[in-house]
């Protein structure tokens, strides 16, 4: 029934992929949706198919069948899993400042315990930005073992160029982030000697 619908989508004929995106963007059939999760399947190899996800996607979600649904979650999932092992490569590569900044924001957020190893070496990179990004992420993840690494990054007052701060303030607030005994410790302590400075200025 949706075969010629289907291979509309994937011709090469601008026009007629159009006509059939102008279709795809008001299907609400159920009799589709084996072949809108086959089209999703094959969209990351195909890449007038990869330009069309969003509107495949969405058909899945209009339609909202138990089947089209469930299609809809799985790739959201394979997606996380992906956009994960994406910015965990970028991280062990370590060869360019800003996509290492930008994996460990992003895989403190998303809750990656495998980029804990890496990003305790960043903590000691030449760059402040960066020393300060794996700091931050490690306290998202509770890192509890680089506690002791992190430490050491409250006397650093390198001020950053990226962002607003300093290297230090971001160690402080993963360490209480971290939120262990030695960690909140080392914050009260590190406070405590700002005061006394302040207070002899």
């Amino acid at each position: 029934m949706f075969e010629k619908f289907i291979a509309a989508l994937r011709s090469h004929d601008p026009y007629v992929r159009d006509g059939a995106l102008y279709a795809l963007n008001r299907l609400n059939d159920a009799q589709a949706v084996p072949s809108l999760i086959a089209l999703l399947k094959e969209s990351p190899h195909n890449p007038r198919l990869y330009l069309i996800r969003p509107a495949i996607l969405a058909a899945l979600k209009r339609i909202g069948t138990n089947e089209s649904l469930a299609a809809v979650q799985a790739w959201k999932a394979q997606q996380a899993i992906e956009k994960k092992d994406f910015w965990l490569a970028q991280l062990r590569q370590g060869d360019d400042p800003e996509l290492c900044m930008e994996a460990a924001r992003c895989l403190g957020q998303l809750g990656d315990r495998r980029a804990i190893e890496p990003l305790r070496a960043m903590l000691k990179n030449k760059y402040g930005d960066l020393r300060s990004a794996a700091a931050e992420a490690l306290g998202r993840l509770g890192a509890v073992q680089s506690v002791g690494d992190i430490i050491p990054l409250l006397n650093d007052h390198t001020k950053l160029v990226l962002k607003s701060g300093r290297v230090n303030q971001y160690a402080a607030q993963a360490l209480e982030c971290i939120g262990t005994d030695e960690a909140l410790q080392a914050v009260a302590d590190w406070k405590g000697a700002l005061v006394g400075v302040n207070i002899e200025q």
